[in-house]
């Protein structure tokens, strides 16, 4: 029966979407009937990875909602692990994100268990995703280029696997520097427009979205319009929703630039009328409908914490904040960024960058967690909130950060670095009607005003705030 898998397998290298659908049925009936299970799981992982690649995102979660209590009955947690990445992908371009960001989180939880790299590629790629959606583009910048790492791990083992993840991670790494508006780095990965080659019609057309994207910002409208006409009918052939509007919007800056009024109010209605016809609620309904599926599986609470520090992540502070009742009299914001990691993280790479992070983050949890709650709010940047009855005992707290930051040796390997850390803080009488996100916004504004002033900055203001 394994026959089925590889030929399967090889329609799924070789984007032959027709093939695969005329053989899926035939091998199912023909496992079921002889109860080859095991190999019927790997047919439904398969299935599922084709539709996700096609970009039939209604197929893909039809399919999982039909197979995932089979799935969960016969196949391993490896098994599970694949199915829920493939259906928070197919939900996310739905625009349903809702314990996306969690599911990637057990999947790389997974993938570090076991050592599974090609588990770690969707992990890290996934979780750009997220924070690309989130605008946090530095952090989506670092986690593709790990994903990058990762995939030459495989490219002996798996050719065609790396050609594929190697040009996803060029297509995100490309449209992650123009949101940058780094567009130097941008333009190492336009020049890589080759590789494209013979990558599947849908990773084409993705890094050609971006591609166009990249030129207008660049002023070169005639290269990006020579694009969309050439890519226009791939997407019209596709019929790929989603890609559609992508287009349309690069439509309409064109036009805008031009000036032509009359373009922009057509392809507007166009986009509009896109929009009107999106499946996205049947969609939706569907999965409810087979939500029961995956009851047993369900994380037991919504993550909120920093995969890299364990410390709470910026959803989980916010959440924190909205429960938190101090008894003292005080409540203080301190932002904290570390000085000059940047040079650190571009000179010895993101694995030395990573590892400083989580020392540095050790240090702040000894000091405050104790007293309060300390979180990655993203990037080199935290955020720690404090409540306390006498300012001096405050003072003293971050104080004693600013020193031991100063005193603790940062190491990588061979590598050992000296580090300082600028500090904002502001606080004021706490009040049930105090804005907690006010006084983050303030003491974020003393932090970025140490920086300008030299780094190594430790600033600690009253404030009011209403």
């Amino acid at each position: 029966m394994s026959e089925y898998i590889e030929t399967l397998q090889q329609f799924i290298k070789q984007d032959q979407y027709q093939e695969f659908s005329s053989l899926y049925p035939v091998a199912v009936a023909e496992l079921q009937q002889q109860r080859a299970y095991e190999q019927l799981v790997t047919v439904f992982i398969e299935k599922a990875k084709m539709e996700l690649q096609a970009g039939n995102i209604q197929e893909l979660i039809q399919h999982i909602v039909q197979s995932i209590a089979f799935i969960e009955q016969y196949g391993s947690r490896k098994d599970v692990i694949q199915y829920k990445n493939a259906r928070a992908l197919g939900l996310d371009l739905l625009g349903y994100r809702e314990g996306f960001y969690e599911t990637m989180l057990e999947v790389q939880e997974y993938a570090l268990e076991y050592g599974d790299k090609y588990a770690l590629f969707d992990a890290y790629t996934n979780i750009a995703l997220y924070y690309t959606v989130e605008q946090r583009y530095k952090d989506a910048e670092a986690f593709l280029k790990r994903a990058h790492c990762v995939a030459h791990q495989y490219k002996e083992q798996d050719e065609w696997k790396f050609q594929h993840d190697d040009c996803l991670c060029i297509s995100n790494l490309l449209c992650t520097y123009i949101y940058l508006e780094d567009y130097d780095e941008a333009a190492k990965y336009v020049k890589l427009r080759h590789k494209f080659t013979d990558a599947p019609e849908r990773l084409q057309m993705l890094y050609d979205l971006n591609y166009i994207h990249y030129h207008i910002h660049m002023n070169n409208d005639a290269e990006a319009m020579r694009v969309v006409a050439t890519l226009e009918p791939k997407i019209r052939a596709s019929m790929q929703r989603h890609l559609f509007i992508a287009l349309y919007e690069l439509k309409i800056k064109l036009a805008k630039k031009r000036g032509d009024v009359y373009e922009q109010k057509k392809l507007y209605q166009q986009l509009i009328e896109l929009v009107k016809g999106d499946e996205r609620r049947v969609l939706l309904q569907l999965l409810i409908q087979g939500e029961h599926a995956w009851k047993t599986q369900q994380l037991s609470e919504i993550v909120s914490r920093d995969a890299l520090t364990g410390l709470y992540n910026r959803r989980g502070f916010s959440q924190q904040i909205q429960q938190w009742q101090p008894e003292s009299r005080y409540i203080g914001c301190a932002f904290l960024d570390v000085d000059n990691f940047k040079h650190i993280n571009d000179r010895f790479g993101h694995l030395a960058g990573d590892a400083v992070l989580q020392q540095f983050s050790d240090v702040l949890a000894q000091f405050i967690e104790p007293h309060g709650i300390v979180a990655r709010y993203g990037g080199d940047e935290f955020v720690a909130l404090l409540s306390f009855n006498d300012v001096a005992n405050a003072a003293h707290i971050l104080e004693n950060i600013h020193v031991a930051i100063q005193q603790t040796p940062f190491v990588y390997e061979d590598h050992m670095w000296s580090l300082t850390v600028t500090i904002g803080c502001a606080y004021c009488v706490y009040t049930n009607e105090l804005s907690i996100e006010r006084l983050v916004t303030i003491a974020d504004k003393y932090m970025y005003e140490g920086k300008s002033q030299g780094r190594n900055r430790l600033a600690i203001q009253e404030v009011e705030v209403e």
